[in-house]
Order: C-alpha cells, then sequence, then structure tokens
C-alpha cells in the first residue's frame, strides 16, 4: 500500500493571519503542524509501503519543509509540486510514477487531524472488496466535499462543495489501485470537470462510478475530526489540547 499526503496546498489564509512560517510549520501545542499531522496518520503509515509527501517547491526551498519531514520519517519520498496547481487531484498525479499500478493507495489532506485509528476504515474498504472508498462525518454544510451512496452502501455520485447526502468526506480516500485513480483523474481533467477551476479529489470517483467500479464510504464521529486548514481551525485545536490536558 502506499500512502500519500498532500502538504502542497494554499496556506493564504496564514499569511494573511500574520503568521510568520506557511501552515505546514505553524505551531501546534509546540510542534509543527507537519509533524501533528503525521502522527495522526501513524497507523495508515505503519502499514504502508512507501510514504508519499507532495510540497510546494517553494515553501521546500525557503523553509525545508522537507528535511523538517525527513527527520520525522527518514524514509519519505517527497514530491516536489512546481508551483500551486489547478487542485489537488492534479497534485496527486505528479506522484503518477509512484502510483500507476496496482498497489493500494490512500490519500489524505495534510491539514486534518482525526483522533482514532485509521486503519479500521481500510480493513472495513478491503473487507468489503472495493475498488475505493472515502471517510466520511456527517454534515451538510457546502464547504465539504460530499459523497451520496444507495440503499447497498455503494456510492452513486460524488460532489464538491454541494451537499447531496448527509455523508461529508474528511480527506481521507481509498483505491484498491493506484492506476485507477490516475486513469480516473485523468477523465475528469479531460472533461473538465473541475469547480471554480478547480480539480478537487473527491470527484474523481464519479469517473469511477462510471467504469462501474464498487465504491464505498466508512463513517467515522464527528467529534473525532478537526481541521486545520485556516488559522481558525488551528485555534480551535489547540483550545481543545489546552482542555483535555
Amino acid at each position: 500500500m502506499n500512502a500519500l499526503i498532500l502538504f502542497s496546498g494554499d496556506d493564504k489564509a496564514f499569511k494573511e493571519g500574520g503568521y510568520l512560517y506557511p501552515k505546514n510549520l505553524t505551531e501546534i501545542d509546540g510542534t509543527p503542524m507537519i509533524e501533528n499531522v503525521l502522527n495522526g496518520f501513524k497507523d495508515i503509515i505503519s502499514a504502508s509501503d512507501k510514504l508519499l509527501l507532495t510540497m510546494r517547491k517553494t515553501e521546500i526551498d525557503k523553509y525545508y519543509t522537507a528535511s523538517v519531514a525527513r527527520l520525522l520519517y527518514p524514509e519519505c519520498k517527497i514530491v516536489s509540486i512546481p508551483n500551486i496547481t489547478k487542485g489537488a487531484a492534479c497534485a496527486v498525479l505528479l506522484a503518477v510514477q509512484d502510483i500507476d499500478n496496482d498497489e493500494e493507495l490512500v490519500v489524505m489532506n495534510g491539514d486534518i487531524i482525526i483522533e482514532q485509528p485509521l486503519m479500521p476504515a481500510i480493513e472495513d474498504f478491503r473487507k468489503r472488496n472495493l475498488d475505493g472508498g472515502a471517510i466520511t462525518i456527517e454534515s451538510v454544510h457546502p464547504r465539504w466535499s460530499f459523497v451520496k451512496c444507495d440503499e447497498n452502501g455503494h456510492m452513486i455520485e460524488a460532489a464538491e462543495k454541494r451537499p447531496i447526502s448527509k455523508n461529508a468526506t474528511v480527506g481521507i480516500y481509498y483505491y484498491k489501485h493506484g492506476k485507477e485513480y490516475v486513469e480516473a483523474a485523468k477523465n475528469m481533467i479531460r472533461k473538465d470537470a473541475s469547480v471554480n477551476g478547480i480539480f478537487y479529489i473527491c470527484p474523481v470517483f464519479n469517473e469511477m462510478i462510471l467504469s462501474q467500479k464498487k465504491l464505498g464510504i466508512h463513517q467515522i464521529d464527528r467529534n473525532n475530526y478537526y481541521s486545520l486548514a485556516n488559522p481558525a481551525g488551528v485555534e480551535a485545536y489547540n483550545k481543545h489540547l489546552e482542555e483535555r490536558a
């Protein structure tokens, strides 16, 4: 299994918020965000054969974020992103030489913390012999990505920033074969199936649905999910840690 974590997203909100360092290096409880996120994914990382981390080249050069990651996981492979791409779906494709194969692929957003083990979700997808799956929480707010399932629990539609069900994805996606993500993502881009010019990961499932792939979800407790995508999310998570201490 290959694990790919996206640390290459835009951190404009942090710059505008007066933070001295990029989002990945913003401190949470005294340690960089990237360290907190990697710790949160440690069970999936431990179960993986390869760890891939996407990062913007400008950040690597200026802030040595890749060096930080290698100190934490010496065997990780850094996928340098030349500039901010047209979305996360494109950033994943820049790792094509490592994921265009028959191996399992788990793609994870690099700005989330989930305070529960994640391998049970992957094991659930395997047990159900799914070609792909998404970890979800219950929500109807349009800031999320959504997937809709039929009465058998099989995914029938995916949408970005448009509520089509109460199944909001947390930003962790499973593919039984990495090459199927690659093919589906390329098809999505060829069709220009973007949202405001951005290609998101969740709608890639629509191309897999068209190919008759068997997809499903694994729902987790929303109270265990924390988004660190903006300064407000970081502050909320720091407050949570203080209250828990």
